[in-house]
């Protein structure tokens, strides 16, 4: 029994034992933990501390900072850290970004700072994310919208992830940038690299080391911070051209391109050290511009700015304007000329010389005019009728013919092969010498052309018979004679002092007139959309567009 006793407590002696060293382990495995992961993450963030002030001292901040950071690296950029890089101390911005957040489409407030970043010019832009794939999404999103200003300084962690073949065009751009490699294995230094230029505009992506950093080790700007454009050492570099005389034309001759814009890019190539190789742009190469329309989208991929932002050329040469759709696209060179915008417009919307022979006289006065005419040849009928009543009643019934029901006997044609052509002559002539005869004014048609005739001014046959119809004549003539003298006498104003004509001057004026602006291209629509002031914008929302260009000068007539 005591040897089964004896036993047991072996046993649990030695299972105590066990249990002491399991444990032991574990506090010494936490101890160890605690001396050792701490210290490495705080003795990296302590040297890269001190390596970005060097580096800030030495890149001469002037306007401002800016700093992308996340959790790991936030707490390098402390109140000592700013004091120490400059006595002076500057403006910064301070972005911090969660570990798992997709940069491809920032959120709307770290929008805002980097457009806050590029209005105030920073200088020097320090990104400090240990995820790789975030710095990747982040330049990728700079680039494709231009959020910030690109040849600027960059200061960037190393990560193989940034140097992918679909990085190309992008570190071609930022040639300012720097990469910063730790090697904990080579007593914590840090390595200092760059792209190298001009080698990434041959098609070639490689890093140049230039400085390792250890602490307590000064670096030197001139090897940080050179312009490395000054100098791209005889690289061939392609030039799209767009003819425009007498800017850029191409002699046939010689089968080279002359101009103005051709000498200056000649200087430039002499200055930098690169050899242009011009190419004309031809635009019937390119694909409909359906094809490569998305929506909200401008036309721009089959143009010339187009051929630079597809990267196909370096350069482009071509009459452009400054609109604020270009830039997210190519970056513009500082203009060599400026020109005026025309803008045509039409005088009036119609020709309406023919109606300067009635506008002497308005509306009105032409009615009353006309209604005269028909009044006054029935006021001649009727004083002509009161005079053949009051002195002969036969001749008065050849009157109002209209309002007389025919009651003559029709005459047979034995009648008149009875009768002798000579009597039925000597009766019929011998009534018209011994009557009196009919008036002037006796037909009511003679009554209107007669009235009329006097108002252009042509004599009558013969004066009428009777004193009333002479008496009404006179009057008659008196008041043609001051019509027609008006009329002659504005008339001479309107030819000698001609009606101005409907001209627009002003944006309010062209949005008043009604009529549609077109224009050839969808940029010209965005330039007045993307005004600062309500009327230029309200001209935009109206503009129609035209496709292509060269129907808009006969689409203008067929409007106008």
């Amino acid at each position: 029994m005591w040897h089964g006793v004896g036993i047991n407590a072996a046993m649990v002696v030695r299972a105590a034992s066990v249990w002491q060293l399991a444990l032991l382990a574990t506090w010494i495995a936490l101890a160890m933990s605690q001396l050792t992961t701490p210290t490495a993450v705080d003795l990296y963030r302590d040297e890269l501390k001190q390596l970005l002030q060097q580096l800030m001292w030495q890149a001469q901040v002037e306007r401002c900072l800016a700093i992308i950071t996340d959790d790991l690296h936030a707490s390098i950029y402390d109140g000592a850290f700013f004091a120490a890089v400059s006595q002076h101390p500057r403006a910064h911005y301070m972005v911090r970004v969660n570990d798992n957040e997709d940069l491809n489409k920032p959120p709307s407030q770290m929008l805002d700072a980097l457009q806050g970043i590029k209005s105030s010019g920073c200088d020097l832009h320090v990104i400090t994310l240990l995820n790789g794939l975030q710095v990747q999404q982040l330049i990728r999103f700079v680039y494709n919208n231009r959020a910030l200003h690109m040849q600027h300084k960059f200061v960037l962690l190393h990560d193989v992830r940034l140097y992918d073949h679909e990085m190309l065009h992008v570190w071609s751009v930022f040639v300012s940038t720097l990469f910063l490699r730790r090697h904990p294995d080579q007593h914590n230094r840090f390595s200092i690299s760059t792209i190298a230029y001009p080698g990434i505009l041959s098609g070639v992506l490689v890093l140049q080391q230039l400085d390792s950093w250890r602490p307590g080790k000064r670096l030197n700007r001139q090897l940080l911070f050179r312009d490395k454009t000054r100098n791209l050492n005889g690289a061939s570099l392609t030039v799209a051209i767009a003819e425009h005389v007498p800017m850029v034309h191409l002699n046939r001759s010689t089968n080279t391109f002359e101009g103005v814009e051709v000498m200056i890019m000649d200087a430039l190539a002499k200055t930098l050290h690169f050899q242009p190789l011009y190419y004309s742009h031809n635009e019937s190469d390119a694909l409909p511009w359906d094809q490569l329309l998305e929506e909200n989208e401008t036309r721009l991929e089959t143009g010339l700015i187009g051929e630079v932002a597809h990267h196909n050329a370096r350069f482009g040469i071509g009459d452009l304007h400054l609109f604020q759709s270009y830039l997210p696209h190519v970056e513009l060179s500082l203009q060599h000329s400026v020109e005026c915008l025309t803008f045509l417009t039409p005088e009036s919307s119609s020709d309406n010389s023919w109606q300067t022979f009635i506008l002497p006289f308005s509306g009105g006065m032409w009615t009353g005019v006309i209604l005269s005419l028909f009044v006054v040849g029935t006021v001649f009928y009727l004083i002509s009728f009161l005079n053949a009543v009051l002195l002969d009643s036969n001749q008065a019934s050849t009157f109002f013919h209209c309002l007389r029901r025919s009651r003559g006997r029709s005459r047979q044609l034995r009648d008149w092969r009875r009768l002798s052509l000579r009597l039925q002559l000597g009766r019929y002539r011998g009534m018209a010498v011994g009557g009196t005869g009919r008036d002037l004014f006796d037909d009511y048609a003679n009554c209107i052309l007669l009235t009329y005739s006097m108002l252009l001014y042509v004599a009558l046959p013969r004066m009428p018979h009777h004193w009333p119809l002479r008496v009404l004549t006179g009057w008659y003539w008196i008041y043609c004679i001051l019509l027609v003298a008006t009329y002659r006498a504005s008339f001479t104003a309107i030819l000698a002092n001609p009606a101005a004509r409907v001209t627009i001057d002003t944006l309010q004026e062209l949005n008043r007139a009604r009529i549609p602006p077109t224009t050839g291209a969808i940029e010209n629509k965005h330039f007045f959309l993307d005004a600062s002031d309500d009327t230029a914008r309200e001209v935009g929302a109206n503009m129609e567009i035209v496709e292509p260009s060269d129907d808009l000068v006969s689409f203008l007539r067929a409007t106008l």
